[in-house]
């Protein structure tokens, strides 16, 4: 895998489209944990921990959580197909125990899931250490003479490097583009950890997202003017 910052998929959202979030001010809602960049010793220990923030259009609580819904996204071409559809099954699964019918996707008068997942390196990988390491000392006096010798040995791994991955999805009305509701979660790992795998991932962050979807207190309500 690849060291870099670098978007999984993504879906380039028309030009102009209004974004919930640039209408808000003061902190993100997050149930999860405190908005906000955690302390070095925090991220290290990389205990579950979710940043969420949401957001919803004004008087579109009544039009959330029922009706046909796709999702949509565009995966990046460098990729393997299959790490898309990991998060966008995630997001799905969400979505249908939000209510939503995630099996009827041609009705004109649906909602579109608008799916970005990045994934950005929070701290590179430790250079690697040499296993067995030393200093050797020697010295002549009129006594004679005389050597030291201190060996360092180090069989341990190099820490693999922090990833942080975000979900962004919007919510849209498919008849007037109209946005209903956004919201991101993010999170971070440590590459190659067994326990936090891509599917692992993707579950945690849209479960995260979506708890509480559509209910009061859960999200900034905004106003969006329909483009």
């Amino acid at each position: 895998m690849s060291i870099r910052s670098k978007t999984l998929f993504g879906l380039m959202l028309a030009l102009g489209a209004p974004s919930l979030a640039q209408d808000v001010q003061g902190p993100p809602s997050d149930p999860v944990r405190p908005a906000g960049r955690a302390p070095k010793a925090a991220r290290l220990s990389l205990d579950d921990h979710v940043t969420t923030a949401r957001f919803i259009a004004k008087d579109a609580e009544a039009k959330l959580g029922h009706g046909p819904i796709i999702v949509k996204s565009n995966p990046d071409a460098d990729l393997q197909q299959t790490t898309g559809a990991v998060f966008e099954a995630a997001l799905v699964d969400q979505l249908a125990k939000a209510g939503y019918n995630t099996a009827q996707t041609e009705a004109p008068d649906g909602q579109l899931a608008e799916l970005i997942v990045t994934r950005t390196i929070v701290e590179p990988e430790a250079a690697k250490q040499k296993p067995v390491s030393g200093t050797a000392m020697m010295g002549i006096s009129n006594r004679g003479s005389m050597m030291g010798l201190a060996l360092n040995i180090d069989l341990g791994k190099a820490r693999k490097a922090i990833i942080a991955t975000q979900i962004k999805v919007r919510i849209k009305d498919r008849k007037t583009q109209a946005t209903l509701w956004e919201g991101r979660a993010s999170m971070e790992t440590r590459d190659g950890d067994a326990h936090w795998t891509e599917d692992a991932i993707a579950t945690r962050l849209a479960a995260a997202l979506f708890d509480g979807f559509g209910q009061p207190g859960q999200a900034h309500i905004v106003s969006v003017q329909t483009p």
